[in-house]
């Protein structure tokens, strides 16, 4: 049967409306695996997004699910439709390197858990896409596969460790891409790049099959409190739909909000000490204005009302000891030699690569747990918190000073509004909180700076109550303006 719409422009529709078109007959699943195979062999030399390309299985894939149509058996609503997955994440039959040398040759023999599930709901895998190694990086770039890089602007960073997901979706490549962020690896890759992102709460997606460290597991003593999972999308429909089907068999999925009730956020544009980009800063004040005249009520947070610096700090920590068992003892001691005089005063490294205490790690995790209480009674009377989501926008490829193993040492600044920054402070200040928090978190697109770089912000929600905050910024983003499409 014929198209009866215009196949390349394809990218332009939901989740929902390609299932109603596919279900319906009015396209197919391989004219529509096709149309993104073009667009990627389009686009991707260009951008380096996705690292590899599973096109054989997708079209077979693609002819499979048109003929089950055919038989009046459709698996669910992502039959047919062509997703990718951050080369981090266990895909049966598929290579999984995690951009880490050592795993060049690492073959998948099972599906991560949330591969399982997007099977079962019809998906099919178009390809895995780039990440740093072993996701340690706010750049997307390894010795494997190279550099990728942001479609509004190839000079610059998509971000990381997600950012072949980012630049996946926002060159229309990927419907949608499931990806992981354990301090701020979807959330900034999403404000870089323009496009929507949600990080759930600890353990509303499954994380089994994750790959985020030197013995290929994410197990529970390892990652046991940073680690989350989570999808980068077009709107906030298809992340809604991403998430019912990678995290519907978990409590944390139950919904109290109410679409009738008045909106009630907690609002952060600048915490103190954190400077945020000019540009940043006016988009925010702008949604302020446009939130404000939609009925929206929103309170501005005092700086004595909770310490977030004391959380990014309990993120060193607490990744320190979480991960630190991964390297050798004399590896530790030497590491903590070189990089002490660089990272004594950055908050979030003041713990790197120091010996493993359990006595202080029992501490630390009792501290965690008070942080959690408090940061959740803060919350509790209002729908959500806003907040930039880095300090930066996407800034020009930088290359690390030095390397220790697969993992990039910078101390070049970073530039905001013209002051010298750590480039880890830049980056990442306003994302981590929120893996020590195990908050939900939605990130999406508010505007674009002077430059025509996108701009993004945080939606932070009750923990557990997952999709509670999606609704919250689905109700947001209607009063918002889209950003378009980069110029590709």
């Amino acid at each position: 049967m014929k198209s009866s719409i215009n196949i390349s422009a394809y990218f332009s529709y939901s989740i929902q409306e390609l299932h109603e078109l596919i279900t319906s007959g009015r396209i197919t699943s391989y004219e529509l695996v096709q149309a993104s195979l073009n667009r990627l062999e389009k686009l991707n030399p260009t951008l380096n997004a996705i690292i590899l390309v599973n096109r054989e299985n997708a079209l077979n894939s693609a002819k499979q699910a048109d003929f089950d149509i055919s038989k009046g058996k459709i698996c669910g609503i992502l039959h047919g439709i062509p997703i990718t997955v951050k080369d981090n994440i266990e895909v049966k039959g598929l290579p999984t390197t995690a951009g880490f040398a050592p795993f060049k040759d690492h073959l998948s023999t099972e599906d991560a858990d949330l591969v399982q599930q997007l099977k079962k709901a019809g998906a099919i895998i178009l390809g895995k896409t780039n990440l740093p190694a072993l996701t340690y990086d706010l750049q997307t770039n390894n010795s494997l596969f190279g550099r990728t890089n942001n479609p509004w602007d190839t000079s610059r960073t998509p971000g990381g460790s997600s950012g072949g997901c980012a630049a996946s979706i926002a060159s229309g490549i990927s419907h949608l891409s499931f990806c992981n962020d354990s301090g701020g690896s979807i959330r900034i890759p999403a404000h870089f790049c323009g496009v929507y992102g949600f990080k759930a709460s600890q353990n509303t997606i499954n994380t089994k099959g994750i790959v985020t460290q030197i013995k290929k597991k994410a197990t529970p003593l390892k990652m046991r409190t940073l680690l989350s999972a989570g999808v980068l999308g077009r709107s906030m429909s298809d992340l809604k739909t991403a998430v019912q089907i990678v995290g519907s068999t978990t409590e944390s999925l139950i919904r109290n909000s109410s679409n009738s009730s008045p909106l009630s956020l907690l609002w952060i544009d600048e915490w103190e000490g954190f400077e945020v980009d000019g540009n940043i800063k006016r988009a925010m004040t702008e949604l302020h204005d446009r939130l404000t005249q939609g009925g929206i009520q929103i309170k501005r947070l005092a700086p004595d009302q909770f310490d977030f610096m004391q959380t990014i700090r309990l993120w060193g920590h607490l990744s320190n000891y979480e991960t630190g068992g991964e390297l050798p003892a004399v590896a530790r001691y030497a590491g903590h030699f070189v990089m002490k005089p660089k990272y004594s005063k950055i908050p979030m490294y003041t713990d790197l690569l120091k010996p493993i205490n359990k006595t202080k790690y029992r501490k630390l995790r009792r501290e965690h747990e008070t942080l959690k209480a408090q940061f959740e009674a803060l919350l509790e009377p209002h729908d959500g918190l806003i907040l930039p989501a880095s300090s930066v926008l996407a800034f020009p490829h930088q290359e690390p000073d030095r390397k220790l193993g697969h993992v990039g040492i910078y101390t070049t600044p970073l530039a905001v509004n013209e002051k010298d920054i750590h480039y880890a402070m830049a980056t990442q200040s306003y994302a981590l909180p929120f893996n020590v928090l195990e908050s939900p978190v939605v990130t999406l697109p508010i505007g674009l700076s002077n430059d025509r770089l996108p701009i993004g912000v945080q939606i932070v929600g009750k923990k557990n109550l997952d999709l509670d905050i999606l609704e919250v910024a689905t109700r947001l983003d209607a009063l918002i303006p889209p950003i378009g499409m980069p110029p590709l």
